[in-house]
């Protein structure tokens, strides 16, 4: 938000109620008092340019004082719900999740004592809700918020609208993860129908449905069928935007998965070079979805035996996690493993044995003594312990997660 916005905020909170029926007055029981420049007005420029210049711990400061300014002005306030907002956003962007939860949970409540539960402004509140939870792999809640914002749109007569179809994606992301891909397909059929309605048949979210439904096709086995789809996508979203937007990169990180399992590595390499550039430019150098792209160009390097290009990158990649997320999450179990295979691969085994043994450590705190990823990592680290000598801890390593998997249907024993 610029300096001076403080008459630009106040049209786009009633242009919201306009845009969820609601009259600017009567229907609309926010709170409405001046806010002094010195208080919330600086802190929310200021919070804007620390994320600009990647600073996000003082981005997250300067929104929480201005939360405690908001606050003053009762617990309605339309610069309440703001920078609730833009606090859960950026939580989401540290992989904070249990934070974003709390600060659009929050949001939501105002919409709805506000606005009344039926209200369409409530279902774009129960969107961003149930995306937290879907990144927090809470897909029974994630589902069901995506289903409960879609049908107060369509209850409201606005069944057409962009943000029916960014539910109606979501829930296909969620089924095509269950394995639901008659479900998930028709899904991605109904959003792209909407957004060509909306926005026309070349227009960069035509690009992402059809990478939507490309992901589709290569986990129903159709690996063949998707790459042109993913292609097209790329080749529409350059055309519209240029060849280094954003909007690009999911569509190449995918076409990056798809060449690393198809063993075609040096254009795995090219794609998630590409996108590593746009994610560092876009996001900055230390945003976790920098960290993801580099760690999946690390795969790549280490795959097509080019250690020297990998292990830098792998390096990097659980610095910025560690970070960002804190050093004991699943994104750093993760890197820990990859960090630990490429130095079990090169023979240096007594730097792999820490990692290895950390990952174990994060996995069984943060999952659980009997997930299925334990077991995983419980059989990568037995293989080190068995490579140095040590068959016995190795042997009572592996039976362990066997008897892990032995507990889960649809897991194959290591």
């Amino acid at each position: 938000m610029k300096k001076g916005d403080n008459l630009r905020l106040s049209k786009i909170l009633t242009c919201a109620v306009a845009a969820a029926g609601l009259a600017a007055s009567g229907a609309w029981a926010f709170q409405s008092k001046p806010i002094p420049r010195n208080q919330w007005q600086l802190k929310m420029d200021a919070a804007e340019q620390a994320v600009k210049a990647g600073d996000l711990a003082a981005a997250e400061k300067n929104l929480l004082d201005a939360l405690s300014a908001a606050e003053m002005f009762g617990p309605n306030d339309q610069h309440l719900l703001v920078t609730l907002d833009e606090l859960g956003s950026l939580y989401e962007r540290l992989g904070h999740y249990d934070q974003a939860e709390r600060a659009y949970r929050r949001a939501l409540d105002i919409w709805r004592r506000a606005l009344g539960p039926d209200s369409p402004m409530v279902a774009k509140s129960l969107e961003r809700l149930a995306a937290v939870y879907q990144a927090e792999g809470k897909q029974a809640d994630a589902l069901a918020g995506y289903q409960r914002a879609v049908t107060l749109l369509q209850k409201a007569g606005k069944g057409g609208d962009p943000l029916v179809a960014t539910g109606l994606e979501a829930m296909g992301e969620i089924d095509r993860a269950r394995g639901n891909y008659a479900d998930a397909a028709g899904h991605y059929s109904q959003a792209l129908k909407i957004w060509d309605k909306n926005f026309g048949p070349d227009h960069p979210l035509i690009a992402h449905a059809m990478n939507n439904l490309g992901s589709l096709l290569v986990q129903e086995g159709k690996a063949a069928d998707a790459e042109p789809l993913y292609l097209h996508a790329l080749t529409m979203v350059e055309k519209t935007m240029g060849p280094d937007q954003p909007y690009s990169a999911p569509i190449l990180n995918n076409l990056g998965d798809l060449y690393y399992d198809q063993h075609r590595y040096a254009e795995a390499e090219k794609v998630y070079a590409h996108s590593l550039a746009i994610s560092q430019k876009s996001l900055g150098p230390d945003d976790p979805n920098t960290a993801k792209v580099m760690n999946s160009l690390a795969l790549a390097y280490d795959a097509d035996s080019k250690p020297g290009e990998a292990e830098p990158l792998y390096q990097q990649s659980l610095h910025i996690w560690e970070r960002a997320s804190g050093p004991e999450s699943a994104d750093v179990a993760t890197s820990l493993n990859n960090l630990a295979s490429f130095y079990y691969s090169q023979g240096r085994y007594a730097q792999a044995e820490p990692l290895f043994k950390r990952s174990v450590a994060i996995v069984e705190k943060t999952e659980g003594p009997e997930h299925p990823d334990v077991a995983h990592a419980l059989t990568n680290y037995a293989a080190l312990l068995r490579k140095t000598g040590r068959a016995g801890e190795a042997d009572k390593m592996v039976a362990r997660a066997k008897e892990i998997l032995a507990k889960h249907s649809g897991e194959t024993s290591p």
